[in-house]
């Protein structure tokens, strides 16, 4: 039976408003992980009289939890084999996990391979892939503890018949945001246009695991669930769990190299200009006949966030002020979350602030702040973690969705899901330098380079994938385009997609990788690998056994023979991550690099180059320019066709002289090939062209 509500807990904003608690026999559940926040779960579950077990491969957190749970020690274990095997009187149904991040998906997996209904904490994983296998294992599992470790289908978990599985995502569980999803659900803001949290403080710096990993789960968890909330009538978000989306990240690692300490992430949902528009039409409106009324004048003036919802987010454990604030802009008005004021119980703020357009010309209007009640405390009182808790143990215990805490929306297994690909998008995108990275799902999630069409120069892919996430006048289904080709032993990952232009071709055991951008008509030979943050150009042809690291740009046409390397860090170190510290590497339109050549980072080869092979590339390579050896030195000019190309002195050349403007014309060389005698100028500094062509400095 639970024990009565302990009345320290009392008063901290977490949404238990059922007065009284009903009696339940919570299931024996053990706690995986009893370190720093494992701890707190240890103490709220004994309070609960839910604790049956805990595990640790420490035994001074063993030893810990046994003095912590005195004078009734808990039983403890090295491992949860240990535990399963008759350690425990009368069993296990459900577990905890609180291990560090890199291990969630592993010890989940074990729990749920035993029959136990699983809450991990956040995140449910640290990739995609793993994320998908626990939600799987979940929905999948047979056997078992019966019913109560099914739950009873209701509240957000799996259903009849499968494991209860939730997600530690316990900002859901306060009872300032539960009041704000309550009042999105209820229309007060009209149309959800856009969610804009704030999560800043001075600490905790992990050296480890980055600010955006520690600490933006919590924020695209609210995010995600307060956009997927039921629109007015029942009509749910229409992209759902951030399907489609398109995310883009920005930081910076400023204490421990390459563990990023400040973040900025936003994720952008398309949407037609005709969709937006009913929307506006249907929302409540204080204007006249026919106004758009928006929440804010940036609303109305940035067209993007008419497109479609809007999720943007900054993390920081680097900042003087401590900050949690989540900013809801609608159609009808704005809701502020403030998670720190009134001692910890949060305030939610609501202002009826608009924006009415009429032709060109923007009316902004204010009123006086409204602060929202929040749902009360009740009897016993009882923070966000006992809340979570008690939501988790009663939907394995079969207590009724009604009798359980309320959460925002519920983070069971799809939600955990949908925050791991946003996070494995954002850190994509920080690591390609912000580029633009689909989530799966969705048009956009399929194909966002081709949204706006990508046969234009791939060095633009960014561009265009970020205009297709603002712009009112992107279909939500682009017309179809012929898709790329791959063999079956390529690796192309999924979660979330690379771009891949329409008509590119990659060959046997090649693997792309998220966040990596290739053109349209591109050729992949065999074993190359394409990372995170590369950038590839249209009809760019790279042979066998290549890898393009981050911060390698290649232009259009670009010629990568086999065994190239390409580098992106000048001071590697096996024991000093250098993650941040890319150097980028360019290459030029129409360039071509010889076989084996070595390219040390933060060197230009000019379009239309030629690296010979073997070459080691230290410094910038001009245009048109043909380099041997090592180092690399310039020998030649060469031309369009690759040959090298003599100089000519026929009498014709035309030196520097001052023209009619009175400006100096560098001189024009000119040149012949020594293969095809066709005949070429160049003016000093510019390109080589075709004599026919001029010398507008222009390439023929």
């Amino acid at each position: 039976m639970a024990p009565p509500p302990s009345p320290a807990a009392a008063g901290v904003g977490a949404d238990v408003s059922r007065s009284p608690r009903p009696a339940v026999a919570y299931p024996p559940t053990v706690l995986i992980g009893a370190g720093a926040w494992g701890t707190a779960h240890l103490r709220t579950l004994s309070r609960l009289g839910a604790l049956a077990a805990v595990v640790d491969p420490s035994p001074a957190a063993r030893n810990a939890a046994v003095a912590a749970t005195a004078p009734t020690p808990v039983a403890v274990f090295e491992t949860l084999d240990d535990a399963l095997r008759g350690g425990v009187p009368g069993g296990l149904t459900a577990a905890v996990v609180a291990t560090p991040p890199a291990r969630h998906a592993v010890d989940a997996l074990a729990a749920l391979a035993a029959g136990l209904a699983t809450l991990v904490e956040k995140p449910l994983a640290v990739a995609p892939a793993e994320a998908v296998a626990v939600v799987d294992a979940a929905e999948a599992a047979a056997g078992g503890t019966g019913a109560a470790g099914r739950g009873d289908g209701s509240g957000g978990h799996a259903g009849r018949g499968r494991l209860v599985l939730r997600v530690g995502h316990l900002t859901q569980y306060m009872g300032v945001v539960v009041a704000a999803a309550n009042a999105v659900r209820a229309g007060r803001l009209g149309r959800l246009l856009r969610v804009a949290a704030v999560r800043r403080n001075w600490g905790t710096f992990r050296t480890a695991e980055s600010a955006l990993w520690s600490l933006a789960p919590h924020d695209v968890a609210v995010g995600l669930g307060l956009l997927h909330a039921p629109r007015p009538g029942g009509e749910e978000t229409p992209d759902g769990w951030a399907a489609g989306g398109i995310v883009t990240c920005t930081g910076h690692a400023g204490v421990t190299p390459g563990v990023v300490d400040v973040a900025h992430v936003e994720v952008a949902w398309p949407g037609t200009a005709a969709a937006v528009a009913a929307a506006v039409a249907a929302a409540p409106s204080k204007g006249g006949v026919g106004d758009n009324t928006v929440a804010d004048a940036d609303a109305v003036a940035d067209a993007g966030d008419f497109a479609g919802s809007r999720l943007t987010i900054d993390v920081s454990w680097a900042h003087p002020v401590k900050e949690r604030t989540t900013t809801l802009t609608g159609t009808a008005g704005v809701l502020v979350i403030d998670e720190l004021a009134a001692g910890g119980v949060g305030t939610l703020t609501y202002y009826a602030h608009t924006a009415v357009r009429r032709g060109g010309i923007v009316a902004a209007t204010t009123a006086q702040p409204v602060v929202l009640p929040l749902p009360s405390p009740g009897a016993g009182g009882g923070s966000p973690l006992e809340a979570e808790l008690r939501e988790f143990l009663g939907a394995v215990a079969g207590v009724a969705a009604a009798e359980r805490p309320r959460a925002a929306a519920v983070p069971d297994g799809a939600q955990g899901l949908a925050v791991v690909r946003v996070l494995a998008a954002a850190q994509a995108s920080l690591d390609g330098g912000g580029i633009p990275v689909a989530l799966p799902g969705g048009s956009v999630g399929r194909c966002s380079a081709t949204v706006a069409g990508a046969t234009a120069d791939s060095r633009a892919v960014a561009t265009t994938a970020a205009a297709a996430a603002t712009s009112p006048t992107v279909a939500r289904h682009p017309p179809p385009m012929p898709a790329y080709t791959a063999h079956p032993t390529a690796i192309i990952d999924a979660d979330p997609p690379p771009v891949i232009g329409a008509g590119t071709t990659i060959w046997h055991w090649a693997h792309v990788a998220s966040g990596a951008a290739i053109g349209a008509g591109a050729s992949l030979g065999q074993g190359v690998y394409v990372a995170p943050g590369a950038v590839i150009g249209n009809r760019t042809r790279i042979q066998n056994g290549v890898s393009v690291y981050g911060g390698v740009t290649l232009g259009d046409r670009v010629f990568v023979g086999p065994g190239v390397v390409f580098t992106n860090v000048k001071h590697p170190r096996v024991g000093v991550p250098r993650r941040g510290e890319w150097v980028p590497t360019t290459v030029g339109d129409d360039a071509s690099l010889g076989g084996g050549c070595v390219l040390v980072c933060g060197v230009n080869v000019g379009a239309g180059a030629f690296v010979g092979a073997g070459a080691v590339v230290t410094r910038d390579v001009p245009a048109d320019t043909l380099v041997v050896g090592n180092p690399a030195r310039a020998v030649s000019l060469v031309g369009p066709a690759g040959y090298r190309l003599a100089g000519v002195n026929d009498g014709e050349r035309e030196d520097e002289k001052a023209g009619d403007d009175g400006r100096t014309n560098p001189a024009i060389e000119r040149y012949e090939c020594t293969v095809t005698g066709k005949r070429y100028l160049r003016r000093a500094g510019g390109r080589v062209v075709p004599e026919d062509d001029g010398v507008d400095g222009k390439a023929g």
